[in-house]
Parts: structure tokens; sequence; C-alpha cells
């Protein structure tokens, strides 16, 4: 897998309003983690191809994260105002 220049910004950017806006959890600054951030590089993928994407991971994993991800996308990058993420 290649790594996209572009996916690693919006990456990036993420990962920088979640340690602003959640600083810490355990002493520890809120980030994606490799395997997190590896998911979501694929979910922008899908996004832009127009594919139906279904996440499964464990309990614990960070889909939550992955949501708020994908929020954080369609309304900054997809033109977007509002999304309803349903669990």
């Amino acid at each position: 897998m290649s790594n996209d220049p572009n996916e690693l910004m919006i990456i990036e950017e993420f990962n920088r309003l979640l340690s602003e806006r959640m600083p810490y959890l355990s002493g520890k600054p809120i980030m994606l983690k490799k395997y997190q951030s590896y998911v979501a590089q694929e979910i922008l993928r899908n996004l832009r191809s127009n594919r139906f994407i279904i996440v499964s991971m464990p309990t614990g994993s960070g889909k939550t994260l992955l949501e708020e991800f994908t929020a954080y996308y369609a309304i900054k990058y997809g033109g977007y105002n509002r999304v309803l993420v349903v669990e």
C-alpha cells in the first residue's frame, strides 16, 4: 500500500485536533495508533471510490475514534454540514 501524502496530512490534522480537544488519557496524548491510521487510510480510499464501508474491529480497539475521523473528513473535505453516527 502506498502512502498518499494527502491522506497522511488529513490524518495528521485529525491527530492534532484530537490532542488539542482531548489532550490526555492516562497521561498520554490521544492520537490514532498506527493500526488505526492504516484503517483511516483505507476508509479514505474507499470513500473516494464511492464504496460501501464496514469497519469491524474488536471491542476497545478504537472504532469510535475512527468514526470521529470519518465524520471529521466528511465535514471538512466532503461538503457535509452534519454527520450522524449510529452504533
